[in-house]
């Protein structure tokens, strides 16, 4: 009996969520070929959100009547493709939905109104309005120093983050001992002026544990939706009046600047105007610029973003599951493989790294130097074993398949590929506790909502992000429509499981994405591996890599702390890094010039694609727009690309929409290639075909116009992780 918040997808192996998110283009797809696109008032007001200078640029050579400057059209032409063609999850021209899948027939309304004006603090603003309010304050004495959760304090010292053992002194000792995670520096030195310290003494001892790692220094802010609310509570303990006034004035006049851009969503210029004020203010106060990480995606790169939500609720029903069900349990069986396959090969790492340093291993291997040793791994996952499994996840999958190059469409039935899945990939459960969740992208192409309505649909298989629930990421949680419910669902599928405290500044973490997951439940075990506090929610189990050691034991990798009775198995300790390692290297064909068309029943899991040497493409150093349109329309005219696809340069993080019709996107094209070329010569671009393509976009506003779409899905595997020995 699976639990409710499930339905079955097939015959019960894996369930899904009743609840998905669908996530859209924010602007008609139509606009994406409009060259005057800056014109359009909602158009103009996401540019100023995310460019405000490009935005204003725009507007004066608008107003004079000039023409754009070359690369200035480029980059309108990579926004205007963006806002109408990506699906995302961020504002209004990316706005979220939740939806759920029903016993009854799909219903798909009209894309609704869009509620505005939730206008929230990117964190690593914050950050930096905590650090110049407490040095222009001098409000050190009044923040909470705390035993740093990578740090595990035991008899005569602490063990550090690093794994090393610091002795400390006898006023060293008390000091810790002093610090309970509410008493600021200065009630630490108030409960210690017992006669024997002065207050001096102590807030020196303090300073000195700070400057070694072992406390926390400063005001702490996590991820969190409004993390000017943490920074205010924070300065409410300063006990001086005059400075605490003076820092709590100046915050608040930050949170009405930001409240002011709230009240001038929907006007382009009372936005730009508000942003200004806003960015001064910022500037003013952190001493900072009021933008950073230009070019990079998730870097949160202004102060401030707004979320969105669609008043769209999408019902699919059981007749669509059905239809889509086998087809989704054969890619779910290769990704709980591949999530085993990645645990061995981790398995074997860790094995290899003791065995060469049989002295260190003897005692016991220190978890801090064991993560630090496997740290390129998780960040760079086409090596390691993750990259080893995401080669021979691919190779076994183009075996089954089989395209033959230069065919046309290949149409497989489920039933016919079933034997070759479970004996290409043969796991009978998850390779780690959280492998159970996987989520995959789900589009539908229809001509129309009544085509999809009767039946009339392909099913597209978008990215799959295995062994993770991205759901539980604060871009799609905060619009839940039933937050408790949300948790409850997370509860019941992971009760218990191991969780990083990642650190908040070190720019892993971001204010909207995970790491870490939007839900810290009680349940949960919390590892300690930064310089930073723990945000482990009250009473959850929390333990510090500092005092943790790994053992290998009749061929087990046993994790086991030297302060207290903490056991676990390595791989349930590993289980976040290699989530974070794995969820975006599933695919089901080795690279190759060409690749049709593959389709399962009635879902597409692999678009038609082609792959294209940089080489195949003239190198011109200052090409005009002409050249450079006739040569990529006559290169991609000898490869029968067409004229409407997605177009992935080598390096870029991201691909771009490109109309082969419009000389702009071409032009948008050439720019990246030509970058590419300069990183690396010998590099490709690969091109996938747009499906669902332009005439079957089924979701429609009041207008008729259509919109790009998908369904972001959880889904949740019937067994759990069994340990090492019972995968």
């Amino acid at each position: 009996m699976i639990p409710d918040h499930l339905l079955p997808l097939g015959d019960e192996e894996f369930s899904v969520w009743r609840r998905f998110c669908l996530r859209s283009a924010g602007m008609p797809f139509d606009w994406v070929a409009d060259p005057q696109i800056v014109r359009q008032p909602l158009f103009l007001e996401a540019l100023t959100w995310q460019h405000l200078e490009v935005a204003e640029l725009a507007q004066r050579r608008v107003a004079d009547g000039r023409p754009m400057k070359r690369d200035l059209s480029r980059t309108l032409a990579s926004y205007r493709s963006r806002y109408c063609v990506k699906n995302d999850s961020i504002g209004f021209f990316g706005p979220t939905a939740w939806g759920r899948w029903t016993d009854g027939d799909t219903v798909v309304p009209e894309q609704g109104s869009v509620t505005r004006g939730q206008v929230f603090f990117e964190m690593w603003a914050v950050q930096a309005v905590g650090r110049a309010l407490a040095e222009r304050h001098d409000l050190h004495d009044w923040t909470v120093p705390q035993v740093a959760s990578a740090v595990a304090p035991g008899p005569g010292g602490v063990h550090l983050g690093d794994g090393s053992f610091l002795s400390l002194s006898e006023s060293g000792q008390r000091v810790l001992g002093a610090v309970d995670g509410f008493r600021t520096v200065s009630d630490v030195a108030a409960v210690l002026d017992d006669g024997t310290a002065d207050a001096a003494r102590v807030v020196t001892e303090i300073r000195k544990l700070q400057a070694m790692g072992v406390l926390t220094r400063g005001f702490f802010i996590p991820q969190a939706q409004h993390p000017e609310r943490r920074l205010a509570m924070q300065l409410a303990r300063v006990a001086d009046p005059v400075r605490r006034q003076a820092a709590q004035d100046e915050l608040t006049s930050l949170v009405r600047a930001r409240d002011r851009v709230a009240a001038a969503v929907g006007d382009p210029a009372a936005v730009a105007s508000a942003l200004e004020a806003l960015h001064e203010r910022f500037t003013a106060i952190a001493l900072e610029s009021s933008r950073r990480h230009d070019g990079r995606y998730y870097a949160g790169r202004t102060v401030v973003y707004e979320e969105c939500r669609a008043d769209t609720v999408p019902e699919l029903g059981a007749e669509l599951r059905a239809d889509v069900a086998p087809a989704l349990g054969l890619l779910l069986q290769s990704a709980r493989w591949f999530s085993v396959e990645i645990a061995r090969g981790y398995r074997s790492l860790v094995g290899e790294l003791l065995a060469r340093e049989p002295d260190r291993s003897a005692a016991g291997y220190p978890l801090p130097r064991l993560l630090a040793q496997l740290a390129p791994t998780f960040q760079d996952s086409t090596t390691g074993p993750t990259g080893a499994a995401t080669r021979e996840l691919r190779r076994r999958w183009t075996e089954i398949l089989a395209p033959q190059p230069m065919t046309g469409p290949v149409t497989y039935s489920s039933q016919e590929l079933r034997d070759k899945v479970l004996t290409a990939f043969p796991a009978t459960a998850p390779g780690w506790p959280t492998a159970r969740w996987h989520s995959p992208d789900l589009m539908l192409a229809a001509a129309s909502p009544e085509d999809l309505r009767d039946g009339r649909w392909l099913a597209v298989l978008g990215e799959v992000h295995p062994t993770i629930n991205s759901l539980d990421q604060l871009c799609f949680s905060w619009s839940h429509p039933d937050q408790a419910g949300l948790r409850r669902d997370i509860d019941s599928d992971m009760p218990k499981r191991i969780v990083p405290l990642y650190s908040m500044t070190d720019g892993l973490v971001n204010s909207r994405t995970g790491p870490p997951e939007a839900y810290h439940s009680p349940g949960y075990t919390y590892l300690g591996v930064s310089s930073e506090q723990s945000y482990a929610p009250p009473r959850a189990d929390v333990v510090a890599a500092g005092a943790l050691r790994v053992h290998r034991e009749a061929g087990r990798l046993i994790v086991r702390s030297v302060v207290d009775d903490f056991e676990a198995d390595l791989i349930e300790v590993l289980d976040d890094y290699l989530a974070l390692a794995a969820f975006n290297r599933f695919g089901l064909l080795a690279p190759s010039p060409y690749q049709p068309r593959i389709q399962i029943d009635r879902v597409v899991v692999s678009r038609e694609r082609w792959q294209l040497p940089f080489t195949e493409f003239a190198e011109f150093a200052q090409a005009r727009l002409a050249t450079v349109v006739s040569h990529v329309r006559q290169v991609a005219a000898g490869r029968g690309l067409p004229d409407v696809a997605f177009w992935v340069v080598a390096g870029e993080a991201k691909p771009i929409y490109v109309d082969l019709r419009d000389d702009t996107l071409i032009d948008t094209l050439w720019a990246k290639l030509r970058r590419g070329r300069q990183r690396d010569p010998g590099g490709s671009v690969s091109i996938t075909e747009m499906l669902p393509g332009p005439d079957q976009l089924w979701l429609r506003d009041s207008q008729g116009r259509g919109y790009t779409a998908e369904f972001r899905l959880t889904c949740v595997d019937s067994q759990q992780y069994r340990g090492e020995n019972g995968e």
